[in-house]
Formats: C-alpha cells, structure tokens, sequence
C-alpha cells in the first residue's frame, strides 16, 4: 500500500505504528541500558575483566574519518530516498535492497557503540541515539507494509552529525581557512533545520486532520515545503503559501519560534566567526607560498622591525632569490595583537606590514601551531618572555615552548616522511639552568634546536673586547690614577704603560655623523672610515 488509496486517519495510524515501534525499540535500549550500568554483578564483571575499556578500543575503527564520511553520505543517501518516495510513493528495487542492508548496518552500529559506551544510559539519552533508533524502525516499518511515508528525513541530523566529526575537515581548511569552512558548516546546518521541518510540514499537510477537517484538497510537494519553510524561517513571509490543517498550524507555530531563535542565534554565530578571525584567532594562509618564520613568545614592535630589516634586506633578497620572508607571530592575547596591528599602521612602517601576520593562541596546544601552518615554516623563533619573574622561571618557560613545538614537529615528521626537519632557536637566560634541565626531546641529534644564552653571549663579547686594540687603554682609563711619578716614567720600565700608549689610538668613539652619511650603504661607509685607519663598527640606520 503506497498511501495513497488510505484515508487521512489511517495514513496517521500508520504514523503513530512507526512511532510506536520506534518507541519500542528505544524501550529496549534504555532498559538494557539501566540493567547494565546500575547492576552489582554487571559492575563486578566490569571490574574483573575491563570489558567495556577493551571493547571501546576495539571500535576504534567507528572514529575514523572514513567511518565519519560513510555514515554521512549513508545517512544522506536515506534522505534522498525520502524525498523521491514524496513523488514516486513506492519502492524500487534498489531502494529496497539500500535501505534494508542500511538499517542493519545502523542497527549494528547502534549496539556496538552501547556496548562500547563507558556509561550506557548517557549514550541511550543522547539525540542522535534517540533519532538514530527512531529512523531505524521507521525504515523497517515502511519497508513491511510499503507506506511511503516515513521518519528517514531524521538522518539529516545524522549526517550533519559525522560530517562535523570528520577530522579531515580542520586539514582541509588549511587551504581555504577556518573562516570558510566554519561558514560552510553553519550553511550547513540552517539547510538541515529547514529539511526537517519542511519534511514535517509537508507530512502534516498532505496527510491532513485525521478527522478530516480542514483539509488542504491542495497537495503540497517537497519542494513547496522546502520554500515555504525557508520564507517563514527567515521572517520574510510572502503568504503565497500557508498552512491550512489544524496540526500544520501547530507545527506552524512551534517552527516559526525554533526558526527565529535558530536564524538569530547562526547569524550571531557567523559574526562572531567574523571578529574571532580578525582578532587573530582564524588560521594563517599563504597564497603564495613564500617562505615564512613563526615567532613566539614575547614579541614586540621593535623586535619584529629588526627581524624584518635583516629578511627583507636588498643583499639578501638577491642571494637567496628570495620574494622576501614572511613573519608569522603568535601572539598570548588580544591585547598584544591589537597593539602590533596598531605599532604597524603608520605609513612608514605599513610598507612592511604585508610581510607580517599576527595570530593569538598559546605555543603549549599544537590546534594553535597547526593554525600558523609551523608544519611549513622555515624556521621557529622562540622569543625571551618578559622580565616580570625570575631569569630561572622564563628559562623554565622558554623549555616548555620547546619541547611542546618540537614534540609537535616529530608527530608530523614520523606521519609525512617527505616532511622537512624544521630549526628552532631560542635565547635563555642561563645557560647553566639550560644544561641542567636538558630535555631528549631538545637533546637528540636529529633535532636542529640552536641556544642563544644571554650570560655565555655576553662574556663572548668581553672576551673578544679584550683581545681588541684599544680595549686596555680604555680599561686602565677607568681604573687608573696616573700620579707625576708615572709620567716622568720611561714606557720600558712599565709594561701597562706601553700597552697603554700602544691602544692610545686605538680607542671606540661614538661621533655624530653628517647627513649626507644616512644617504650611504654600510659597506661604502665602511671602505671609507678603513681608507682614513679609523674600522666603523655600525651605525643607526635613520637620524
């Protein structure tokens, strides 16, 4: 029986019959679920042989992507069929055959999750579950008794469900961004809602009153649900198209409320999507496909203005044939954001700002360094936090971002053989603290981690000062009274006075420099002090 020869009240009884074995079903579920979890001897059991943690892990396969992606375009397919049974109003062959091995392989499914579930009456309470079992007996009901009309436009839901489960998704949008992708989904799931209650409306008012009253002698198609569903959801409302049946202007009612706080809450949604990506919590693209550095830690204005005069220098675009590199900092908050977008907003500093991206989330979680796209970077800067604790907290500090970005790096190398080792380099504050806490992840050979120490820098320096001409002088200048008996003395008979006369001329001196200087490269200034016996050691780049 197709339907069509039924009378309204007998095509709702056999609506009320797929509930009804529907509600079976979910009886079924929710008392095995209540005998299983609040059962002594089932608890001992479960203690004794760790069941249900054994069997959880056997269903890993279920949580793959592949699963997710099967069970979606299944569960769309059944969709599908719903809306050809709205015309055709029979079975075809293969829609038999689809949707008998469907619900088993649903069926089957279903039991393996309750059985794997940790705490069965959570799982029995969940909608999908609820929705799950109803479209389950829905399906074997209309299958029996050929009514054409049945609850397989609930696995909408279903589908939206495991398409929002597919964690393939998130890699995806790293081409597209989190932005796209985000709106797609949202798309998404207005489309759903406006399915589900199209396809009830359009139940309602084909089926019409049982008693017969009021019955709409107009037959509504699918697609006439669908646009009279989208025009009263989004509160446009021509009035072409309207309910006439007492249950359809109950439902009427009921969708009119869900839609308005639906379409209200998924645009407050988008544009909240919106602001979230532009205060730098959306996910760094790279059109094309320049090289890039991530930096993090305590980053700067003036930091990122000497990073950016050393890549984007005129010799070493020309060496490295580069376009230029890219700098991509992750920042610890908003605030810090809002201040390098407002430090770089000035028009000399602007010309530069297209080489910087600026993204806020915490180093420590590998979702934020996926979003700068480290996987792909040509380096990792990890900067000096502020100076508000102790030398030994920020080295502390500085440790724990490394060994967090250098265990996300080996995951991605031991999973893409063809992934490339990616550096790291760090400063700490003692190198002492630095060798003390040695991590194997920052250890081994493989891993291309270079330590700049602040206190092994600086006695560098003073060591190397030392061996410069000069330096003595200047040394015995500070800490030197030289009396009427020293300089009545020969150089000979006083071996620091020859060191002394010896680095005379050799002294540092900071001079101010004419204007004309700033109009010429280091290099030229350079051959120029060396002609007159004078080495420059570097000069400010502006006035």
């Amino acid at each position: 029986m197709s339907g069509a020869d039924l009378s309204s009240t007998e095509q709702w009884n056999e609506i009320g019959w797929q509930l009804i074995v529907g509600g079976f079903l979910y009886f079924v579920f929710f008392t095995a679920a209540v005998i299983v979890d609040f059962s002594k001897a089932m608890k001992a059991f479960e203690e004794r042989t760790s069941f249900t943690i054994r069997f959880n892990k056997s269903l890993w396969w279920l949580r793959t992507d592949v699963s997710h992606i099967f069970l979606a375009l299944l569960n769309t397919l059944f969709c599908a069929f719903f809306i050809v049974r709205t015309y055709e109003r029979e079975f075809t062959v293969g829609m038999r055959v689809v949707e008998g091995i469907g619900s088993i392989v649903f069926l089957i499914i279903a039991i393996l999750e309750f059985v794997g579930s940790y705490f069965r009456l959570s799982y029995v309470l969940e909608y999908h579950t609820i929705l799950n079992l109803i479209a389950i007996a829905s399906a074997y009901y209309t299958l029996s008794t050929d009514f054409y009309l049945g609850f397989g436009f609930l696995r909408s839901v279903l589908a939206l469900k495991h398409t929002k489960d597919i964690a393939l998704l998130d890699k995806v949008a790293g081409g597209c961004g989190k932005l796209l992708l985000s709106v797609a989904l949202l798309l998404l799931t207005v489309v759903v809602y406006v399915f589900l209650f199209a396809s009830a409306i359009f139940i309602t008012e084909n089926l019409g009153d049982p008693e017969g009253i009021h019955y709409n002698p107009e037959e509504w198609s699918i697609y006439n649900s669908f646009y009279f569903m989208i025009v009263t959801m989004s509160t446009v409302g021509y009035g072409d198209f309207f309910a006439t049946t007492l249950l359809g202007r109950l439902l009427m009612m009921f969708c009119i409320a869900i839609g308005i706080v639906i379409f209200a809450a998924k645009t407050g949604e988008l544009f909240e999507i919106v602001r979230s990506d532009q205060l730098g919590h959306g996910r760094f693209r790279n059109p094309d496909y320049s090289s890039f550095v991530v930096v993090v830690g305590n980053v700067t204005g003036e930091i990122l203005e000497l990073i950016l005069d050393q890549l984007l220098h005129p010799d070493r675009l020309l060496r490295v044939n580069s376009r230029g590199t890219r700098i991509v900092a992750l920042l610890p908050t908003e605030k810090k954001f809002l201040e390098l977008k407002s430090h770089f907003s000035n028009e000399v500093k602007l010309k530069n700002a297209k080489y910087l991206h600026f993204f806020v989330g915490n180093p420590l979680e590998p979702g934020n360094l996926d979003r700068v796209q480290i996987k792909n970077s040509s380096a990792v800067y990890i900067l000096s936090p502020e100076a508000k604790h102790g030398a030994e907290i920020n080295d502390l500090r500085q440790m724990f971002t490394a060994v967090a970005i250098r265990r996300h790096l080996k995951e991605i190398e031991a999973t893409n053989r063809n992934s490339r080792k990616i550096p790291i380099k760090l400063n700490v504050s003692q190198r002492r603290f630095w060798q003390e806490y040695q991590h194997p992840l920052l250890t081994d050979p493989n891993a291309e981690v270079d330590v700049v120490s602040y206190d092994k820098m600086m006695m560098s320096l003073l060591a190397s000062s030392a061996l410069a001409p000069g330096f003595t002088t200047f040394l015995l200048n500070l800490i030197t009274q030289i009396g009427e008996e020293d300089l009545q003395a020969r150089p000979e008979d006083k071996p620091w006075m020859r060191s002394y006369l010896n680095g005379a001329a050799n002294e540092m001196y900071i001079i101010k420099p004419h204007a004309q200087l700033y109009q010429q490269e280091f290099w030229d200034l350079h051959n120029t002090f060396m002609s007159r016996g004078a080495l420059l050691l570097g000069y400010p780049p502006t006035r």
